[in-house]
């Protein structure tokens, strides 16, 4: 994206954002990867409905556009969360929002985050107004490895006219490796979309251990919302030990753990032994993760990509419903050998302590990482599609300079 200083790249970022932290957070690294990357750094504007927008730092350059919140209820419906109409109100809203970020910005480049549609069709209008203001806008969609049940997935999709969204697409990214597998082969999606498809390895930044003496068990549920049933079984094993175990732990509940589930989950954690330290939420987990002896987490994309990345022990506990995204993300990688894994069912106190102690006696075999090159290869296929679009010479040697 070695566009002249007179007019840098602009890219649009959208994540609709309806439920945890995981769509934001993997644009706002993305983000980060673009502003280290380019010669000339793009300004960047992300498109977010996620009330903890503003608990991240943006990479230089970039600006938010918060949607109004809505949030995803138990039987996959949705509601506004603050402003008090109606669903159809708030969609009509962010629609709008929308289509006016795409009028007055103009962006070269817009990058949608696992709904190609935007949330119930909210991006439809902005995507068609994108290729009509500036033709050779190029549009990208990045869907996880993993969505849900391949039959699930395809349904919806069907029932959604999801079909005729992709077609608008430039690229469909896959932020997966597809030597393990993904939604998109299972789909055929590169044979229904030939020449779009774009397997771009994991979405993973490799952060360097900080040495530390004191070993860590850091307990990690990605945003919190779903996260209640690991955060007991943790305390529950926690006050099994009288003594104090010999390790510090770090247990990050996330932001939207409800009040009255952390004030349980605190009342529990009272009356241990040990040294816990309690998080709502931390801006550094890349870093923490890196740092730590052993992890017990969710199966979250962005938290499993970030224990990949740093190759440290994991017990990794997926989310069960409504999708099933975790628990197939989660098989797939404790069959290759890079993880383990237990079911919520499955994880009781024998298990956390068997695979603790291995995890802190430098017991446990990992196997090799799989792809984690999303971030280079997307940078490399922004580089390629600037230069087909707007005329910029393709990229030399040592132009692009990748932190992935």
């Amino acid at each position: 994206m070695d566009f002249t200083p007179a007019e840098r790249p602009r890219i649009l970022l959208y994540s609709h954002d309806s439920y945890g932290l995981g769509h934001l957070r993997r644009n706002l690294r993305l983000a980060n990867s673009f502003s280290e990357s380019c010669p000339t750094p793009p300004a960047m504007l992300l498109a977010t409905g996620s009330g903890q927008s503003q608990s991240f730092s943006l990479p230089h350059g970039a600006d938010t556009l918060k949607l109004p919140a809505i949030q995803k209820n138990a039987d996959g419906t949705y509601h506004s969360r603050t402003l008090g109409v109606d669903i159809a109100a708030a969609l009509r809203l962010r629609s709008r929002m929308l289509l006016a970020a795409v009028e007055a910005y103009r962006p070269h480049f817009i990058l949608v985050d696992h709904v190609p549609a935007g949330l119930l069709g909210e991006m439809r209008e902005a995507l068609a107004a994108a290729r009509r203001l500036q033709p050779n806008t190029k549009l990208l969609v990045g869907l996880r490895d993993i969505i849900d049940a391949p039959a699930r997935v395809e349904a919806e999709w069907r029932r959604d006219g999801v079909e005729a969204a992709l077609r608008l697409y430039d690229r469909i990214l896959v932020y997966g490796d597809e030597s393990l597998g993904t939604t998109a082969q299972a789909l055929r999606l590169e044979q229904r979309f030939p020449g779009r498809v774009v397997h771009t390895g994991y979405v993973a930044k490799r952060v360097d251990p900080v040495a530390s003496t004191t070993p860590n068990l850091l307990v990690t549920c990605g945003g919190g919302g779903d996260g209640q049933l690991l955060l007991r079984a943790v305390a529950e094993w926690l006050a099994k030990h009288r003594n104090p175990l010999p390790f510090s732990i770090d247990i990050v509940t996330g932001p939207l753990l409800s009040p009255r589930k952390r004030a349980d989950l605190e009342a529990r954690l009272s009356e241990v032994a040990h040294d816990v330290h309690l998080h709502s939420f931390v801006g550094d987990m890349e870093q923490r993760i890196a740092n730590a002896t052993a992890i017990v987490a969710m199966a979250g994309y962005n938290t499993t990509v970030e224990i990949l990345a740093s190759q440290r022990p994991a017990l990794l506990v997926p989310r069960e419903g409504p999708r099933m995204e975790q628990v197939l993300r989660a098989q797939l990688l404790s069959q290759r050998g890079c993880c383990h894994m237990a079911r919520v069912a499955e994880l009781s106190n024998s298990t956390l302590e068997k695979f603790v102690c291995a995890a802190m006696e430098g017991d446990l075999h990992l196997s090799p990482p799989p792809d984690l090159g999303g971030l280079a290869r997307i940078c490399d296929l922004m580089q390629s599609l600037a230069a087909e679009a707007f005329g910029q010479p393709a990229a030399q040697p040592g132009t692009l300079r990748h932190h992935g």
